[in-house]
C-alpha cells in the first residue's frame, strides 16, 4: 500500500475553552445591544483591537479558510506583537501547511512570553519533529514533561520523535504513559499502532487501530487507511476493502486511497474494479509510478494489450531500469504477436534483475513459436543453471527441443528424474522418457485437488502427449492432442501457446480427440 507508516495526523484545533473565554469576555464589554454580535461576526465592520482580529482568524480557520485566517492573525500581531494566542494559532496554521520554520518562530515567541507553559514546549517539539530536528524535539518534549509530568501531548510527541529515531521500544513506552493518563486518546492509539507495525506485531497494531477509530470523536481516515494496509498484509482482503470504502467516502479526492484499493482488487483478481481505481488515482495524481504499475497489471489480465504496452512505455520512460515492467511488456507483446519485441524485453528484464531468470524460459517459448528451435534450446539451457523455480519445465522443454533437433539425450533426463520431488512435473518427465504410459499420464492429470488445477494439468498433458506423437511421426494424433490442449482454455500457460503454434503448422486431424 502507498500509505507510509508515518502518515500525517490531523492538526489540533484551538481549544474550545479559549474561544469561549474570548467570546464571553468581549461580549461582557459590549455597551450597546447587538454590539457583542458584531464583535463575534467573522466580518466585523471595523476591528480596532488585536483580539478582534484574532477572533476573526479563529472563525476563518474554523470555516476552513486558512488564507484568510493567516491574514487575520498577522493583523492581530501587527497591532500586538506579543499576543501569545495569535502566535500559537498562527504557529499551528504554519505547521499544518508545512511552514515549519515560521511555526517554530511563533512557538518560540509563546515560550518567551510563557516560559513555564508546557503546552508551548510540546507544540514546538511537535513541529521540530516534523521538520526533522529530532534532538530539538526531544529537548522540548522533555522540558514540557519537567513542567508537567502528566502532559499527555508531550508524551505523544516524544513517542513520535522516538519512532522517527527508530527507538521503537521507547516510543511505545511513551504511548503507554499517554494512554495511562488518557485511556481514550485516539492519536496515542494510532501512533502506538504504527510503532507496533515497526516491530512486526500486526495483531497488536490492529487492536490499537480499532481503539483509535472507536475513540476518535469524528471519522479517522488515517487510522482506517492504516488498518486497511495491515488487513491486506494479513490477507483480510474483505476487511481491508471495507475500510478503504469508508476512507474514500470520507476523503474522495485522495489518490492514495484509490491506489490502495486498486492494490487489493488486484490481489483479489477483481481486474475491472482494480482498473477503475487506478484510473481514478491517476486522474488525481497523474504519472504516479506505483499507480501506473498497478494499472499495467490490471490491464494485462484484462487483455487490454495496447493500453498495457502504452503504459509500460510511459513508465519505462520514467524508470528505464524497472525490470518488472519489461516483464509485463514482454508478456503483452507476445500476446500481440510481437515475439521479437517480447524476447528483447524478456532478456532486458533478466539483465536488469537476474532473479527474473524465469524469463529465459519465456523467451525459449517465444523462440519456439517463431520456429527458431536452436535459439529456444539455448534459452532453455540458460534457464537451467540459473536455479529458476521452473527449472524442471526447462528440462522438459529442453528434452523436446533436443529430440526435435536430433540431439536427444534421453538418458540424461531419465537420470535426473529420481532426484525430483514427486509431483506433476516428475510425472511428465517419466512419460517423456517412456517410464510412464500415456494412459497413466492423463490419469495423473485428472487427479487434482480442484478443477482449475485439473484443467491446467490436462492442458500440459495434451501438449506433451501431442509433442511425443509429432516427434514419433504421428501428425494426426498430434493435431488432435494440440486441439484438445486449446480446448482446456488455459490461455495463460506456455504449453497452450506452444500447442497453438504447433497446430498452426499441421493439417486438421481426421477425427475429433478421443475422450480421456
Amino acid at each position: 500500500m502507498t500509505t507510509p507508516a508515518s502518515a500525517a495526523r490531523p492538526a489540533r484545533a484551538l481549544p474550545c475553552f479559549l474561544l469561549l473565554a474570548l467570546t464571553f469576555g468581549l461580549a461582557a464589554c459590549a455597551t450597546k445591544p447587538g454590539e457583542a454580535f458584531k464583535q463575534l461576526s467573522p466580518y466585523p465592520v471595523a476591528p480596532v483591537s488585536a483580539n478582534e482580529y484574532f477572533i476573526r482568524g479563529v472563525a476563518a480557520q474554523n470555516q476552513g479558510d486558512a488564507t484568510r485566517a493567516l491574514g487575520e492573525f498577522n493583523r492581530a500581531l501587527a497591532l500586538e506583537p506579543k499576543h501569545t494566542a495569535a502566535h500559537r494559532a498562527r504557529g499551528r496554521l504554519y505547521a499544518a501547511t508545512g511552514q515549519y520554520a515560521d511555526a517554530i518562530a511563533d512557538f518560540t515567541q509563546v515560550i518567551a512570553a510563557e516560559p513555564n507553559n508546557p503546552a508551548a514546549y510540546a507544540d514546538r517539539g511537535e513541529v521540530r519533529s516534523q521538520a526533522g530536528d529530532l534532538p530539538g524535539a526531544l529537548a522540548d518534549c522533555n522540558r514540557a514533561l519537567e513542567l508537567d509530568p502528566k502532559h499527555v501531548n508531550a508524551f505523544i510527541e516524544r513517542g513520535l520523535t522516538y519512532r522517527r529515531l527508530k527507538q521503537v521500544v521507547e516510543a511505545i513506552a511513551d504511548y503507554d504513559r499517554a494512554l495511562a493518563l488518557d485511556p481514550a486518546n485516539a492519536i496515542a492509539y494510532y501512533d502506538r499502532a504504527l510503532a507496533r507495525v515497526a516491530q512486526d506485531d500486526l495483531p497488536a497494531a490492529l487492536a490499537d487501530l480499532d481503539c483509535a477509530i472507536e475513540y476518535s470523536p469524528k471519522k479517522f481516515p488515517h487510522a482506517q487507511n492504516e488498518r486497511a494496509r495491515i488487513r491486506m498484509l494479513t490477507k483480510d482482503y474483505d476487511g481491508a476493502l471495507a475500510d478503504l470504502n469508508q476512507v474514500i467516502a470520507a476523503e474522495p479526492d485522495d489518490a492514495d486511497h484509490y491506489g490502495n484499493r486498486g492494490n487489493i482488487q488486484n490481489l483479489l483478481k477483481n481486474w475491472p474494479e482494480a482498473l477503475a481505481d487506478y484510473n481514478r488515482a491517476l486522474t488525481l495524481r497523474p504519472r504516479d509510478e506505483h499507480f501506473m504499475e498497478g494499472r499495467i497489471i490490471a490491464e494485462l489480465h484484462l487483455k487490454n494489450l495496447k493500453e498495457t504496452i502504452a503504459d509500460c512505455d510511459q513508465l519505462l520512460a520514467l524508470q528505464p531500469e524497472a525490470a518488472a515492467i519489461y516483464v509485463f511488456r514482454s508478456s503483452a507483446r507476445s500476446q500481440t504477436g510481437d515475439l521479437s519485441g517480447a524476447i528483447a524485453d524478456g532478456l532486458m528484464a533478466v539483465k536488469l534483475n537476474p532473479k527474473l531468470d524465469f524469463m529465459y524460459l519465456s523467451c525459449a517459448a517465444y523462440y519456439w513459436r517463431e520456429g527458431e528451435f536452436g535459439a529456444a534450446l539455448s534459452s532453455c539451457e540458460r534457464a537451467i543453471p540459473s536455479g529458476t523455480k521452473y527449472k524442471e519445465y526447462a528440462y522438459l522443454l529442453q528434452y523436446l527441443l533436443q529430440r526435435r533437433l536430433h540431439r536427444a539425450d534421453t538418458p540424461q533426463l531419465a537420470a535426473l528424474l529420481p532426484a525430483w520431488k514427486a509431483g506433476w512435473p516428475k510425472t511428465i518427465g517419466l512419460y517423456l522418457t517412456g517410464a510412464l504410459t500415456e494412459e497413466k499420464l492423463f490419469a495423473a492429470a485428472k487427479d487434482a485437488p480442484d478443477e482449475k488445477k485439473r484443467q491446467g494439468q490436462l492442458c500440459e498433458a495434451y501438449f506433451y502427449a501431442g509433442m511425443i506423437a509429432l516427434l514419433d511421426g504421428h501428425p494426426d494424433d498430434a493435431s488432435e492432442k494440440f486441439t484438445a490442449c486449446l480446448a482446456t482454455g488455459v490461455t495463460n500457460f506456455t504449453e497452450y501457446d506452444l500447442a497453438r503454434a504447433e497446430l498452426s503448422s499441421l493439417p486438421a486431424p481426421s477425427s475429433s480427440p478421443a475422450s480421456r
